[in-house]
């Protein structure tokens, strides 16, 4: 079925836009008269009103050095997904920059990051061999509410990545 609303409520789709763009999620109901209305006003869709669901879309915040990350933020961003890149060497800034990335976060220390907006539809990878800044990051990371963080590397770089959070407090 397709229900098409030549004019519809521009307050009502203001609204929902600015709730996407604030990275919430909304319930809207369409009735078949063309009326479009928040699910706090309609709690169950009538047989005469469509409800859907909207999320705002995924988003994947990469922490990386080297042509790793760059791949991967590129793929991301080509496939439709909102991309945040953290990197430290001004080269990777540039060619990020170059290639069209949607954010990019030059890291400066590892003790000055800045507060993450990972939310629900946020997913977090680390692509660093790093250790002075796999720890703050991952703990960045886990202090957000992003559905996925991940890591890069073997299981010797995995069992020297978990030590080492160990060490800094992370269970």
């Amino acid at each position: 079925e397709v229900l098409i609303i030549p004019a519809p409520n521009a307050r009502a789709v203001r609204h929902a836009t600015a709730e996407l763009a604030a990275r919430r999620a909304l319930s809207l109901c369409f009735s078949l008269d063309g009326l479009i209305s928040f699910r706090s006003k309609h709690p169950q869709p009538s047989e005469h009103a469509f409800q859907f669901e909207y999320a705002p879309k995924l988003r994947l915040r990469i922490a990386g050095r080297g042509a790793d990350p760059l791949a991967l933020a590129m793929i991301a961003q080509a496939a439709g997904y909102g991309v945040h890149l953290q990197c430290v060497d001004e080269e990777d800034i540039a060619m990020a920059h170059a290639a069209g990335i949607d954010q990019i976060e030059n890291l400066d220390t590892p003790s000055a990051l800045r507060d993450p907006e990972d939310d629900a539809w946020t997913a977090f990878v680390l692509m660093f061999h790093d250790g002075t800044w796999e720890v703050p990051l991952v703990q960045q990371a886990l202090s957000g509410d992003a559905f996925y963080i991940g890591a890069v590397g073997s299981q010797r770089t995995h069992s020297v990545r978990c030590n080492k959070l160990l060490e800094a407090g992370v269970s």
